[in-house]
């Protein structure tokens, strides 16, 4: 999966550009480029659209597009308050959603996208006058854990009510944090009484398996709870940063294969063929 990295990331410096036209022209340009880069090897490389977030009417427009092009996904921002714009779940957005869902694309939050300036500045945060590498290390963490955040509000806002047969994926957020949120979710669903004010709606947990996906790499402790979400995770590399599954003279990180071979022996047949592959296929249509 090719997923934009500034154009989309670090939309922010695209937003600052006073014609609406050399914005939505930027993302074209990028979209026709990814398009010609994967399309002759569909089977391994697999573009997600990149969109002027700030934009409904651009938005709809690329989105259509891309999907005439072939794309089966799209990356959005929960960030869109942080930029001086509705929440991603106000009404507003809502045309995406129904156009999204219509084309039947997904809509994939990645933990990067919507950084401000501020944010970019704060990584260069120092220690001792060097690099602060524990810093690094923590607020990469908590970019993960920041997703659940994100899957929460699709939940509990209503979104996926509206828009049942959208799929959401929550990208380089692991999966550790999904069993506990949604055991909570549900808890509190039941103790504040909603379901005596909001008849007909879901669990949080049903609403979660009917729609929502999320992605791991390099855990191991949580690995076993997986087969209660097997229809949900698909396995990602991260590849090719910091914190990716990419083995070198400055990392750690085992291999992508040694990790699936690992994975393996925890995993069943079944659930690995799901993780691994058969989710990821049905998901972005792949083969």
């Amino acid at each position: 999966m090719l997923y934009p990295n500034v154009v989309t990331f670090d939309g922010h410096a695209i937003l600052a550009l006073e014609s609406r036209e050399h914005q939505a022209a930027i993302y074209q340009a990028y979209n026709d480029g990814v398009y010609e880069f994967s399309r002759h090897q569909r089977d391994r490389f697999v573009p997600l659209a990149a969109v002027p977030l700030w934009d409904v009417e651009a938005t709809v427009a690329e989105m259509t597009r891309c999907a005439e092009l072939g794309f089966t996904g799209v990356v959005w921002a929960a960030t869109m308050d942080r930029h001086g714009l509705p929440s991603f779940t106000d009404h507003q957005w809502d045309p995406v959603y129904k156009r999204a869902q219509d084309l039947e694309l997904s809509i994939n939050f990645h933990v990067g996208v919507g950084s401000t300036a501020n944010d970019i500045t704060s990584f260069r945060d120092l220690r001792d006058g060097q690099f602060d590498y524990g810093y690094w290390a923590g607020t990469s963490t908590q970019h993960f854990l920041a997703n659940s955040n994100t899957v929460t509000r699709l939940i509990m806002s209503g979104v996926c009510q509206r828009f049942p047969d959208l799929r959401f994926v929550s990208v380089e957020s692991g999966f550790g944090f999904v069993p506990y949120l949604l055991e909570a979710l549900d808890w509190q669903w039941r103790t504040v009484g909603a379901p005596e004010h909001y008849p007909g709606c879901l669990l949080p947990r049903e609403y979660f398996c009917r729609q929502i996906f999320c992605t791991f790499w390099f855990e191991q402790g949580s690995l076993s709870l997986i087969r209660d979400y097997a229809d949900n995770v698909m396995f990602e590399t991260a590849f090719p940063h910091s914190t990716a599954l990419s083995p070198g003279p400055t990392s750690s990180a085992l291999s992508p294969r040694q990790i699936v071979e690992e994975d393996a022996q925890v995993l069943d047949r079944a659930v690995t063929e799901k993780v691994f592959s058969t989710n990821a296929r049905e998901l972005y249509r792949i083969g």
